[in-house]
């Protein structure tokens, strides 16, 4: 069996083609609808694998990723057979740079063999070393560098946009903004009072506390890349956002915060595991008011 460091050395150079792959003609990988009835257009549906980037990228898209990892195996063809999202684009381009690619039912691929990936939960999402390797090869693509050890400290707060993130479960912080999983200002305030205490109890010098803000709308891959990336300390509320965790650095201290509502949701718990990535869990009280 292949030693750890050797797989996250090679794995970016098998997936950008410099050494041997299987490269036999009509290899395919295929992401069938997931459910009994059709997949319906993002447009109008309500299917979480449809429209749930969460889901769509932890579920399906980093295992497939990750198994082509473990394999040492670049498909010739992917085929995702509904309406993907643009981040599933945009990292299938990243992750398989010499496959071709396909998606929704219309001009199927012709495939020789094929195999289908189906959601099943964070099991099949990375390990430490292929997380590592796949990190390595967006990080070169965006052109994203390693913090020297002499950088300064960076704390990072990456929010969700105020007008939208809302839930179907009350996910409450305190302050104004209770009906979505944007942090208050009032929760800001209290982490930016408390960081110098907790900086210092660490042995850790003083840092600034950033915060940066989501776009409404998405914007590029590197662009989100690149917020997770130059984090030392990054904390955000519980969203799909933070499946770009797996671009932190190995050495940052991930914060998640979590509203009452959502404080037993395990996914990036099990993702952080999974990546050796050093996790925290912050959780607001649950109001009086709520049953």
């Amino acid at each position: 069996e292949m030693a750890p460091a050797t797989l996250s050395a090679l794995l970016p150079a098998l997936l950008l083609g410099a050494i041997a792959r299987d490269t036999r003609p009509g290899l395919c990988w295929t992401v069938p609808c997931p459910y009994t009835k059709a997949c319906l257009p993002r447009a109008t549906s309500k299917q979480r694998f449809v429209i749930n980037i969460g889901h769509q990228t932890l579920e399906l898209t980093y295992p497939m990723i990750s198994t082509s990892f473990t394999e040492y195996v670049v498909p010739e063809i992917i085929w995702w057979q509904y309406d993907a999202l643009p981040l599933t684009r945009e990292l299938l381009a990243y992750a398989f740079p010499t496959a071709r690619l396909y998606f929704g039912t219309t001009d199927a691929p012709r495939c020789l063999k094929t195999r289908s990936f189906r959601p099943q939960g964070t099991r099949g999402t990375f390990t430490a070393a292929t997380g590592k390797a796949f990190r390595a090869l967006v990080w070169r693509r965006c052109g994203i560098s390693s913090r020297p050890p002499s950088a300064p400290l960076r704390v990072r707060i990456i929010d969700r946009p105020r007008g939208g993130g809302g839930s179907k479960n009350p996910c409450r912080l305190p302050g104004p903004h209770v009906g979505g999983r944007s942090l208050s200002n009032a929760t800001i305030a209290a982490l930016r009072s408390h960081l110098p205490a907790a900086l210092r109890s660490a042995g850790a010098a003083k840092a600034p506390l950033e915060v940066v803000r989501l776009p409404e709308r998405p914007d590029s891959l590197c662009d989100q890349v690149r917020r997770y990336a130059e984090a030392d300390v990054l904390i955000s509320p519980h969203g799909a956002h933070l499946v770009h965790i797996p671009q932190l650095s190995p050495s940052a201290v991930f914060i998640e915060v979590t509203p009452w509502a959502a404080a037993h949701q395990p996914a990036y718990a099990a993702v952080a595991a999974r990546l050796r990535l050093k996790r925290l869990q912050l959780c607001s009280l649950r109001p009086r008011d709520e049953r």
